[in-house]
């Protein structure tokens, strides 16, 4: 499962869980990338509302963050789980890093 974070017709954030394409034991479709790079973020930080600037894939290596879309949802951002980012329009969504340890991602920008 990918944990989503999109724009709904209502100009909202949304997430939601959706499957990943291809069948288990089997690899998934390619994606054609642009970018790939780390992001950290120390413990306590935070970002008030904001949208993304790319559709991405978040892959965490460390660390706890919180995302909360402008519905109020909310998603933990934790190593073992895939995000894909897609709120690129209307009002975003916040982001905290949880806990007293630095969060790290990996972010895979989607070549458009």
């Amino acid at each position: 499962m990918v944990t989503r974070l999109y724009t709904g017709a209502d100009g909202q954030s949304h997430i939601d869980k959706v499957p990943v394409d291809g069948a288990p034991d089997e690899v998934s479709p390619a994606v054609n990338t642009s970018d790939a790079y780390l992001a950290r973020g120390a413990p306590g930080m935070f970002e008030t509302s904001h949208v993304t600037r790319r559709e991405r894939y978040i892959v965490v290596i460390s660390g706890e963050a919180e995302v909360t879309s402008t519905d109020g949802e909310r998603a933990t951002l934790a190593p073992g789980h895939l995000y894909l980012t897609e709120d690129m329009t209307g009002k975003g969504h916040t982001f905290r890093v949880l806990g007293n340890q630095e969060w790290v991602a990996l972010f895979v920008d989607f070549a458009h």
